[in-house]
């Protein structure tokens, strides 16, 4: 993704300081493609954008008086929300799914959007509603689970 546009991936977490994890590449982005959790909505995810804007933190006080930075798309309208999917370490026949997403309108990161989305319908296979890279279409084809929680009923995976 990063050879059509110049990005940079940053971990959306909630921190005690402004030191926020960044990546110049998903390549560099350690255990990418496995997750440690079996529910998607505790996965990791990134908020990516042109490296040329500065990240908006949004600050927190804590009842202790402290402060929390908190990295998310609603104080960096110009990103894009991207949660790569991965192998559930806790099963290796599972994959939890991703996702690539935008809340914002602004012309800078719908563009960003498309470039991804472009990048993904070249490379991917679509099955049903969903986009899926080529190794997890082989992963699909020899029987894994492609879920959002393996606590899910089996009948909402996702199935050739």
């Amino acid at each position: 993704m990063e050879v059509l546009e110049s990005i940079r991936y940053y971990l959306i977490d909630s921190f005690l300081n402004e030191s926020i994890p960044a990546y110049n590449s998903f390549e560099n982005i350690e255990d990418l493609g496995f997750v440690q959790e079996g529910d998607w909505n505790l996965t990791k995810s990134y908020l990516t954008q042109n490296p040329r804007f500065t990240l908006g933190l949004r600050r927190i006080l804590q009842n202790d008086e402290k402060v929390r930075f908190d990295v998310n798309q609603l104080e960096n309208a110009f990103s894009v929300f991207v949660k790569p999917s991965g192998i559930y370490t806790g099963r290796k026949d599972i994959l939890i799914a991703g996702k690539i997403a935008t809340i914002s309108d602004t012309q800078i990161s719908t563009a960003l959007y498309t470039v991804f989305q472009k990048q993904i319908r070249k490379e991917f296979e679509k099955v049903g509603a969903f986009w899926v890279g080529p190794t997890a279409f082989q992963y699909l084809k020899d029987g894994w689970r492609f879920t959002t929680s393996t606590e899910a009923p089996r009948e909402y995976d996702l199935a050739l």
